[in-house]
This record gives structure tokens, sequence and C-alpha cells, in this order.
């Protein structure tokens, strides 16, 4: 992509990284073991001892943080 493109997304990054940076350090495990590791969270849910209820809320609480910041 042009450079500028690369600018935006590099800033994008940027943001979202700020953003995952202050969310709570449950909120931010469990956003990643989904987005980067691609676990369910039903996996998640049993890596780190909670309801998948609990997953679910914490996911969709930083989903919904990034998507704000990008």
């Amino acid at each position: 992509p042009p450079a500028e493109e690369q600018m935006l997304v590099i800033e994008a990054l940027m943001r979202i990284d700020a953003v995952l940076a202050r969310l709570p350090a449950f909120t931010r495990e469990v956003f990643l073991l989904a987005q980067l590791d691609g676990l369910t969270l039903q996996q998640i849910a049993q890596r780190v001892q909670a309801p998948v209820i609990t997953v679910r809320r914490h996911v969709r609480k930083a989903l919904l943080a990034c998507m704000e910041a990008a």
C-alpha cells in the first residue's frame, strides 16, 4: 500500500495498543487470546478458569474499546 495508507494503519494500531494498555489485565488477556491466538470463548474460559459469560463480556468490552479507538 502507499505510504499514506501505511501511516494510517500504523496510527490506528498505535491507538488500539494504547486502548489495550489501559484495559484491566484480565480483559486484555482474554481479548488477545481470542484475537491473536484464535481461541474460542469456551477454550479461553477453560484456560483462565472463568465462566464463558464472563469471558464473553470482557472480550466484548475490549472489542468495543478498540473499535472506538480505530
